[in-house]
């Protein structure tokens, strides 16, 4: 629970001071400051630190200013405070053209503000934040595991719940698909969060827990349950425009009023991450709702689970590759052009395939066929998962 630049902002010992860029950024996280007065910064900066200069290395010097915005923007640096006075007095255009190039905060304060005060305050604030953000992780914890003493759960209130808000259990799964080594990392994920916070004008309530983060989103009232899902949409889009080759799934719950049913519905939420992680694609975002008959199944009836499978698949099931492309082109209404570009392949290359998988399909996808497949390659993909 990191504070934000436009927190920052509000500090009364900020009198006076401005923000010249980076305006559309109010939402840029805090996680340290530094005060640096050296040009060569990279040994020092990492993401999300708010960097403050009173120009004693930098006096005439607006060409290494610029260099330094760039570079602190290139370590996804929090800001730049620029004490403004003795040694530097205004700052060039050239350096706010770039920082605006760059989307990159500048705020500027009287040499009159002290900054040992200032920094004190920042620093007794983060400590405050990060108190928050442990407490909050426990209490979460014990919320969605059920393990809750009574009244518990009204802290909640504190960190932000509204109880006259309808709410969803999100939870949201990264995984590398091999073209990155890692996930992103945390600070990244929780920016982003704070980012859709801003976008959708609403608190969410997150718990980071490995490579899943759960999330509680509010409805307001009088909004469609869409909204939710175009969250999950924009969130998801946000971090696969960074980071294209990871693999985002996310199961969303029932719709639910009361704290108690928090933990029933983060069950049902993981329900639902499962079913998405059994789909092909880039982005999976399926809710519980529409696992449908999926939340009927008996998985642990193997057997017959395994009959269906082999009726309706046949021997399909022992070629991964015509397996995915026989989904995709169910998943995309028997749509030759929208099956290709969906898999990345010529329409010549898929016709080919669907060649390959009529001859081995123990039936027919005319009529209802299609849906008897479709059922079959859902309990195959999912059985082994769900067991």
């Amino acid at each position: 629970m990191y504070m934000t630049l436009k927190e920052f902002m509000s500090f009364p010992e900020l009198n006076g001071a401005r923000l010249l860029t980076g305006s559309a950024s109010p939402d840029h996280m805090i996680r340290w400051y530094h005060i640096i007065e050296i040009e060569e910064l990279g040994n020092w900066i990492e993401p999300n630190i708010l960097v403050f200069i009173t120009g004693v290395a930098f006096k005439d010097k607006q060409k290494s200013l610029k260099n330094i915005v760039s570079l602190l923007s290139r370590h996804h640096a929090a800001g730049l405070v620029i004490s403004l006075g003795s040694y530097i007095s205004d700052i060039s255009q050239e350096v706010l053209d770039e920082a605006d190039r760059l989307h990159f905060p500048i705020i500027i304060i009287s040499e009159k503000i002290k900054l040992v005060n200032l920094t004190y305050c920042l620093g007794q604030y983060i400590f405050q934040k990060q108190i928050q953000e442990k407490n909050l992780k426990i209490l979460m914890k014990n919320i969605l595991n059920d393990t809750i003493s009574p009244n518990e759960d009204s802290r909640l209130e504190a960190y932000g719940y509204k109880n006259d808000y309808n709410y969803f259990v999100c939870t949201f799964s990264f995984h590398s698909s091999g073209e990155y080594g890692s996930i992103p990392d945390f600070n990244y994920l929780y920016n982003q969060f704070i980012k859709t916070e801003s976008a959708y004008n609403r608190k969410f309530l997150t718990l980071e827990d490995g490579n899943q983060y759960i999330s509680l989103m509010p409805l307001k009232p009088g909004e469609p349950i869409s909204v939710i899902a175009d969250i999950c949409h924009f969130l998801s889009g946000s971090i696969a425009d960074a980071y294209p080759g990871f693999v985002i799934r996310i199961g969303i719950s029932r719709m639910f009023l009361n704290t108690s049913s928090i933990s029933t519905e983060y069950s049902n939420s993981l329900f639902a991450l499962k079913v998405a992680s059994c789909l092909p694609g880039a982005i999976n975002i399926i809710s519980y709702q529409d696992c449908s008959f999926l939340r009927l199944i008996n998985f642990q009836n193997t057997g017959e689970i395994q009959l269906i499978v082999q009726d309706y698949l046949g021997d399909i099931i022992l070629h991964p590759d015509l397996l995915l492309t026989l989904q995709t082109f169910l998943m995309n209404g028997l749509s030759i052009k929208q099956t290709a570009e969906a898999l990345y392949i010529h329409v010549n290359s898929l016709k080919y395939r669907l060649g390959k998988i009529y001859q081995l399909l123990p039936v027919s996808l005319k009529g209802d066929g299609w849906y008897k497949v479709q059922t079959a390659i859902y309990l195959h993909s999912y059985s082994g998962l769900l067991q």
